[in-house]
């Protein structure tokens, strides 16, 4: 009889035995739902929120400049950016004699390396897909250097140099409460900062800031 208890005791049924706990892939499964979830809701929240749109949208910008500009240093090449202020977007624009693909020059281009106006005439060359600003988020300016030159509407192409010599300028962007980020690119520095406000190449001596800076500044 002892034995025949204790035999009960240690065959629960498999519905009991499941209810002691979760197995493995079940936990597995779960944190795959909730990180997938996350990541759709992440960039929706950053839209709904002007600060972080604004955020996002300079982060964007920022990135396309130090993109352009290395390539132009790293290839020897002069890539440009266009900034279309009305339409809201941006996009690298490649050498001249760069293939379709974007991966290299044309047969034809046997030296790969045209001179004189063709680098200068931005307007016809080939560029990459453009890039939109966020929601809610628009170009104010953008500022060249020498004598101030602003524009706030059209489109506008900066150019940068092989030698890093080439491409300072500011973009400014705003949202719908007016708030204004200001990144501004350092060409012979190869830095770019960030401001929480409209800013002028006067203003360009002062000490490096990082975009951690940046970020955890009040709006």
């Amino acid at each position: 009889m002892r034995n025949e208890s204790r035999t009960r005791r240690r065959r629960l049924p498999a519905s009991r035995r499941r209810q002691a706990g979760f197995s493995f892939v079940e936990i597995v499964a779960v944190v795959l739902i909730l990180g997938l979830m996350f990541a759709i809701l992440m960039p929706n929240l950053e839209q709904l929120s002007p600060k972080y749109s604004l955020r996002a949208g300079a982060r964007e910008i920022g990135s396309m400049i130090e993109e352009a500009n290395g390539r132009s240093i790293g290839l020897r090449r002069s890539f440009a950016i266009a900034y279309d202020l009305d339409e809201r977007w941006a996009a690298i624009v490649l050498p001249p004699g760069w293939g379709e693909d974007g991966g290299g020059f044309d047969a034809d281009d046997e030296e790969g390396a045209p001179t004189g106006d063709q680098e200068t005439d931005f307007g016809s060359r080939e560029m990459l897909a453009p890039h939109y600003l966020p929601l809610n988020v628009d170009f104010k300016s953008v500022v060249l250097p020498g004598d101030q030159e602003q524009a706030s509407a059209g489109r506008i192409y900066v150019g940068f140099s092989p030698y890093g010599t080439d491409g300072s300028h500011i973009v400014h962007l705003v949202n719908i409460e007016d708030s204004v980020v200001a990144i501004e690119f350092h060409a012979m520095a190869g830095s770019i900062h960030y401001e929480n406000a409209e800013r002028s190449f006067e203003e360009f001596s002062r000490p490096e800031r990082d975009f951690s800076q940046f970020l955890s500044q009040p709006k």
